[in-house]
């Protein structure tokens, strides 16, 4: 029985790509997040990692979408999928790789908050009570 296009397991041509792109876009993100916030701005790191979150994974599923009908087209030959296509796989794990892309996403904004911490020089004053001497 050949099986159905939808079942067949990880499709590569598809997720690579797509692995690739998430990749870029969270390296791109901390890094933006490390020159944009201080170690201490705990607050302006909470909102940058909600909200890019939310962003970087909608836009990266999207152009996965996009792409993941392109590679069918190519190979089935066709650009009339109806049923035969892998679109059914891809909704059906939507929420999942949402899910997956906030929570790397934030595993992501929190190794950058911890090292630019860890990087940042230890804040001293060389006269800690210069104003109880006036």
């Amino acid at each position: 029985m050949r099986p159905r296009l939808a079942e067949r397991g990880i499709d590569l041509p598809v997720t690579v790509p797509l692995v690739l792109l998430f990749v870029l876009a969270l390296r791109r993100f901390t890094r933006w997040l490390r020159i944009k916030f201080e170690p201490d701005e705990w607050l302006g790191w909470g909102i940058a990692a909600v909200i890019g979150s939310i962003l970087i994974s909608t836009v990266a599923l999207a152009i996965g979408s996009g792409w993941a009908l392109i590679v069918e087209i190519a190979r089935i030959g066709n650009e009339h999928l109806g049923h035969r296509g892998r679109t059914e796989s891809l909704r059906a794990n939507f929420q999942v790789m949402f899910g997956i892309g906030i929570v790397a996403t934030w595993i992501c904004v929190a190794i950058a908050a911890l090292r630019t911490r860890a990087e940042s020089p230890p804040v001293t004053s060389s006269e800690p009570y210069a104003d109880a001497d006036a």
